[in-house]
């Protein structure tokens, strides 16, 4: 399974799980007290430890792993949580080359680093960095590049090969432009050069498509 949350939400933050209620129901409940009305998903994120699931005493239905938490604490979360999936956190808009501590994110940035064309740049250049300036090594992917594209399909289908996880959240997918010249150190570093909202739009359409297509063709179905 494939999911495509909304886009360009506050990233990553160090070892905290998010929390968000999904489906909760509206207006007034239909079913007795006690009973649970709302499917609840746990976002981990960070350098989580099996230690951090004591502190949460409600069950939850979904997990959202970053691929640097351990398979332990995947396997407390479905014990302590029967019935609930774990999707593998995938972020598709950018590398951050400060998350080279992390063994995952360093084989990111060594396979991606050397191909700038897999990067947008600005007019002088320098690739241009999202998330800025709270961030300031988040180098943003031209999504448009096919390269790029094979590259993140084939890492979904690694990921989903493994038979660690029930499916995928492909992070950060967007169709709405984000890099508007008037969030130009606010959001971003500086605008890319030779792209249009138009042009983006087409870029993350055809990325997702690459990545549902490898999908398929590796034999991976979605669980009922």
């Amino acid at each position: 399974m494939v999911s495509t949350p909304r886009p360009l939400r506050n990233p990553l933050s160090g070892s905290v799980f998010l929390l968000c209620a999904l489906l909760a129901c509206l207006g007034p409940p239909r079913t007795s007290a006690g009973e649970r009305t709302a499917r609840i998903t746990l976002m981990a994120l960070g350098d989580n430890r099996v230690a951090d699931l004591d502190a949460l005493p409600h069950r939850y239905d979904l997990m959202i792993a970053s691929a640097n938490v351990g398979q332990d604490v995947i396997a407390a979360f479905r014990q302590r949580n029967p019935g609930a999936l774990a999707f593998c956190y995938v972020n598709t808009s950018d590398i951050n080359a400060d998350s080279v501590k992390y063994p995952y994110y360093a084989r990111l940035w060594n396979d991606t680093n050397p191909h700038e064309d897999w990067f947008h740049h600005d007019a002088t250049g320098a690739r241009v960095r999202i998330y800025y300036p709270k961030y300031k090594n988040r180098c943003a992917f031209h999504t448009g590049k096919p390269g790029l594209q094979q590259y993140l399909a084939g890492l979904v289908v690694e990921t989903l090969k493994s038979g660690r996880y029930d499916g995928i959240q492909l992070d950060n997918v967007s169709t709405e432009f984000p890099f508007r010249p008037e969030l130009v150190g606010k959001w971003i570093s500086a605008t890319p050069v030779d792209i249009t909202p138009a042009q983006w739009t087409a870029d993350e359409v055809a990325m997702l498509k690459v990545i549902m297509k490898a999908v398929a063709d590796a034999g991976l179905k979605e669980k009922k």
